[in-house]
């Protein structure tokens, strides 16, 4: 009988222990399983946002030398064609040497001066057409040297190279042929020996052709330039062209490695690559290797990429599941030593703490757990408790890092994209009243190569500080390492006109009393009404309220731009 017992003792603590296992493990691991695929989702939609932000922001940049080379080609092209529209001109142009000169040099003096306050211009030119003045060889051609002065240098003889010579002179004849102003795709110029791209305009007086402006980029500078730029630790960029067929890094020029997209395996994001700018990550193989990549289209219609490893973007939630595996770990350790304590009596707080698994498992931290006594079940029930609070606080504080951002202290992207899904609904559902404020500060690049970053944190903190204080009611984020966003309702959203004014004066007011030359900002800004009449998504405000950011932003670059060429001229005199 003894025996017997002994056995059926045994018995019962072998199924006691299994059963405190089982819990366990489906505790930790349903808590780790949830808290990770959480946070993997946070990061990717956040990791995607901050490349493409990253890509849009260098693509800007990029973007603003190709639109000053357009605006001085279409400047001087503009100019030339008022003069060949004067009474009496076009024919005077193109049967009088003399005059043709005179016009040539003064179109001459403004091609030299706009391209000397574009950095990235090689080469200018002009040409009158062969067909206008009698295959007559007219025009001028400067070329930057190694000082970065511009020297004149021989026409290239047109008429001595076949048309279909694009390296000689396919600059020539490919926007004729096409009527408009263009970019070409990057060639090699063998005039020059110079791997380059090449803005073209050529001029027409009605039907008449009076001649080509042009102004030329150097490739491979281009190149090692973005070749340069650094994402992270791992990231990088290039270009390519527009349908993806040429991949263009420094090596390229060396004929090493060439290839296109063929050599991408796309395993996720397929549809993101036909369109003209990414916004999401797409996921894909480069000869075996895991990467990922974004991407916008330029100006002159090749697309600048941003890719780094994919096992580098996502590293802390690589290590978010390390941290939660050696968690589960220590909790399996814990519970296996109290179930060496354990008896007969803890049956039913052991279905209690069953049931509390399967509430965790859900994601619900907030559960009862048994009554906390002076045996081997009391010191379980502390244990669980004391690491569900852990865990729980840990989420929390996971939760809040992941939707504020840790500069500012404003709302951060993750934050900001949960809004304006809430907001997407409710212009769905065919009503909602709110108003969207685009903020962006201005210089902030300048600040921080003249003063250093910290300068530059501390602007960022106080332009954050001031939309706060001018919207205390309304959920201020920011979207990007210098723009701010501002969701208006309620009663910030009647008196929204009031507000912008009270931002404006407590702008002026800050830059007034600013003790250091760095405090005083600037900071572009538009504001975008709901119409729901007219809006059909949210993003439809969000681009009007960034469309009227940029223009006040194109305003002030205007403004200060005239000023500091006043305070040249009168330095210079």
């Amino acid at each position: 009988m003894n025996r017997g017992q002994k056995k059926h003792t045994i018995s019962i603590r072998f199924k006691l222990m299994n059963l405190l296992l089982a819990v366990t493990v489906a505790l930790s691991g349903s808590m780790a399983i949830v808290m990770y695929r959480n946070m993997r989702n946070v990061l990717m939609r956040e990791s995607g946002y901050e490349m493409n932000l990253f890509c849009r922001e260098r693509g800007m940049e990029i973007n603003t030398q190709l639109l000053r080379i357009e605006d001085s080609v279409s400047s001087v092209s503009s100019w030339f064609l008022r003069q060949a529209e004067a009474p009496g001109a076009l024919e005077k142009m193109r049967t009088d040497r003399s005059f043709r000169d005179k016009v040539l040099e003064q179109a001459e003096s403004m091609l030299l001066l706009s391209a000397k306050r574009i950095e990235d211009a090689r080469t200018i030119y002009f040409r009158y057409s062969l067909d206008f003045i009698n295959q007559s060889e007219e025009g001028v051609f400067y070329v930057k040297s190694a000082s970065g002065e511009f020297l004149q240098e021989p026409l290239t003889q047109v008429l001595d190279y076949p048309k279909d010579d694009m390296e000689h002179v396919g600059w020539y004849y490919l926007p004729i042929e096409r009527g408009t102003p263009m970019w070409l795709d990057p060639y090699l110029n063998e005039n020059i020996n110079v791997s380059m791209i090449s803005y073209e305009a050529p001029v027409y007086c009605g039907s008449t052709l009076i001649g080509l402006i042009g102004m030329d980029i150097d490739f491979l500078q281009l190149l090692d330039e973005i070749n340069d730029i650094r994402y992270k630790e791992t990231g990088y960029m290039y270009l390519k062209a527009s349908d993806g067929s040429v991949h263009y890094h420094p090596s390229f020029l060396k004929h090493e490695d060439v290839h296109g997209d063929e050599a991408d395996e796309v395993l996720d994001g397929e549809e993101e690559m036909g369109k003209s700018e990414s916004s999401s990550i797409i996921h894909y193989l480069f000869h075996g290797n895991d990467r990922v990549m974004v991407f916008m289209t330029l100006r002159n219609g090749m697309k600048l990429v941003l890719c780094d490893g994919y096992h580098e973007i996502f590293r802390v939630a690589n290590d978010t599941l390390n941290y939660l595996l050696v968690l589960v770990l220590i909790l399996f350790a814990l519970a296996a030593v109290a179930l060496i304590l354990i008896s007969n009596h803890i049956t039913r707080p052991l279905r209690q703490l069953a049931a509390a698994a399967n509430q965790l498992s859900t994601g619900n931290y907030d559960v009862e757990f048994p009554r906390e006594t002076s045996d081997e079940v009391g010191e379980l029930t502390r244990a669980f408790r004391t690491a569900v609070e852990h865990l729980k606080q840990y989420s929390d504080s996971m939760e809040a890092l992941a939707y504020q951002d840790a500069l500012t202290r404003v709302k951060n992207v993750a934050a900001y994209r949960i809004e304006q899904s809430a907001l997407e609904e409710t212009i769905q559902k065919g009503f909602g009243e709110f108003a969207v404020v685009m903020l962006d500060l201005n210089y902030l690049k300048e600040t921080n190569d003249r003063y250093g970053h910290s300068a530059g944190d501390i602007v960022l903190m106080k332009v954050a500080s001031i939309i706060c204080r001018t919207f205390p009611l309304s959920a201020v984020y920011r979207i990007g390492g210098d723009e701010f966003t501002v969701i208006l309702k309620d009663s910030e959203y009647e008196c929204r006109n009031e507000k912008m004014s009270e931002l404006e004066r407590r702008i002026r007011t800050n830059n007034e009393s600013a003790k250091e030359p760095y405090l005083r900002v600037s900071v572009a800004y538009g504001l975008a009404v709901f119409d729901p009449k007219e809006d059909h998504f949210y993003e439809d405000v969000y681009r009007r309220a960034d469309r009227k950011m940029y223009e006040m932003k194109q305003a002030i670059h205007a403004k200060n731009d005239q000023a500091r060429s006043r305070e040249r001229r009168e330095r210079a005199r």
